[in-house]
């Protein structure tokens, strides 16, 4: 995912990819709200089907994956408390 769908003000951990990122850079960026998990969700979802070849997941069901992260992301935005892992999908 181009750096662009984050924040302008966002403290990036290393420049580039945000798949690049660390899972705490990650969790961090989306709890201060400068980086959607829809987003970010979509862009893992998106290396996977181009890596899709090496058939390193069994199944996986990318519709669920992007819900569960409008969800994060809309209880962020209402102020709700958030798990210490909510953004980050595995």
């Amino acid at each position: 995912m181009p750096l662009q769908l984050l924040k302008a003000s966002a403290r990036l951990p290393v420049s580039g990819d945000v798949i690049e990122f660390g899972a705490r850079d990650v969790v961090r960026l989306i709890r201060q709200g400068d980086l959607k998990a829809e987003a970010y969700a979509a862009r893992l979802l998106e290396q996977h089907d181009r890596c899709r070849h090496l058939n390193t997941v069994i199944s996986i069901d990318g519709q669920a994956v992007l819900e569960q992260s409008r969800a994060v992301d809309l209880a962020r935005s209402q102020g709700k408390p958030l798990g210490r892992l909510a953004g980050l999908p595995f």
